[in-house]
């Protein structure tokens, strides 16, 4: 298991990008969402993973960015698929994300 420390140090990365994102500043939301990422994927918790990479799709398709969040939300479905497979709330909240950049 995780050093539990590490894990809320992502946990508070993530809310804190994601406070800076709703406040205006989405690069700086963008830079500490990908921090956040790497020691996701360097601890392996791959749903905390597509948390983040969730994340990362609303901050790009903020930045008017929608192929970039495209793959961001792709990425997070197939860790979400593997993990609790695609009837749940997360895959359906992450798949409607996609469909909605998917349209432009």
């Amino acid at each position: 298991m995780p050093c539990n420390c590490r894990l809320k140090g992502i946990g508070r990365m993530h809310k804190t990008a994601m406070e800076e994102f709703s406040q205006g500043h989405a690069r700086e939301a963008e830079k500490k969402l990908y921090k956040a990422l790497t020691s996701a994927r360097e601890l392996k918790i791959s749903c905390f993973e597509a948390k983040i990479l969730n994340s990362l799709g609303l901050v790009t398709e903020g930045l008017d960015a929608p192929s970039k969040a495209a793959s961001h939300y792709r990425r997070a479905l197939e860790l979400i698929q593997g993990k609790l497979g695609n009837d749940n709330v997360v895959y359906d909240t992450i798949a409607k994300n996609l469909a909605r950049v998917s349209v432009h």
